[in-house]
């Protein structure tokens, strides 16, 4: 987040960066870690505040925080708010509490007509069964939003490996017919397998990249980022 706000703050074109968390959670979780909230917080104030320093401008920065439990986003504002991690200068600091779906729709309409702004959107669901590619596309299509999912793929592999269940089955069958999909040897397989999968139905104008996180021996979790 501070490399990519870092870039888009010193183009000189960016009037504004717009960030959603769609599903933000309530901002740490109970081992005391902090949830993707803080973590985006602090990235826009460091970067705020490195441009201040340098008496170099900077775009305004928008961050929107949703999630579908009310009590979990007020969580969330309360630690921002405890921690002082947005100043009214850096941009405007929102929050909802809107189904997945109802929130894409209305983000999607919203971003299609962005101008001299970028937006940045982090999905991180609960369920990866209501996440879909097309859902990713109708967010980037417009040339100015980045999205970075995760996913839990190590669950994921798992399934596929014993039994593949519906949702798993549902997820892949939008990427590649279920028939041409071969069980994978390997939890990078199957990270590699889902990012080439990812490429081919949003299309060559587009890009995907992962990013791998191995928490043990042969236990891979990973992001994928699209631009």
């Amino acid at each position: 987040m501070k490399r990519y706000l870092s870039i888009i703050c010193n183009n000189g074109y960016t009037k504004t960066v717009n960030i959603y968390d769609l599903f933000c959670g309530e901002g740490v979780y109970a081992n005391g870690g902090e949830g993707s909230p803080l973590v985006i917080m602090r990235a826009v104030k460091d970067v705020y505040f490195t441009h201040y320093t340098k008496n170099k401008s900077i775009p305004n920065i928008n961050v929107h925080f949703n999630d579908l439990d009310k009590m979990k986003v007020n969580k969330t504002k309360q630690i921002i708010q405890n921690n002082s991690l947005h100043y009214p200068k850096f941009g405007k600091l929102t929050f909802s509490s809107m189904d997945y779906k109802n929130c894409l729709t209305r983000l999607s309409g919203y971003l299609s007509n962005l101008k001299n702004e970028k937006a940045f959107v982090f999905i991180d669901p609960y369920e990866y069964k209501h996440i879909r590619v097309n859902h990713v596309k109708s967010l980037i299509e417009n040339g100015k939003t980045e999205v970075l999912l995760w996913l839990p793929t190590q669950f994921m592999y798992r399934f596929e490996k014993n039994a593949t269940p519906t949702a798993l089955k549902d997820f892949i069958e939008e990427i590649v017919s279920i028939d041409e999909w071969d069980r994978s040897s390997s939890g990078w397989t199957f990270i590699n397998k889902l990012k080439n999968g990812f490429q081919n139905a949003i299309g060559d104008i587009f890009f995907v990249d992962s990013f791998s996180i191995e928490k043990s021996k042969n236990e891979f979790y990973s992001l994928f980022f699209f631009t």
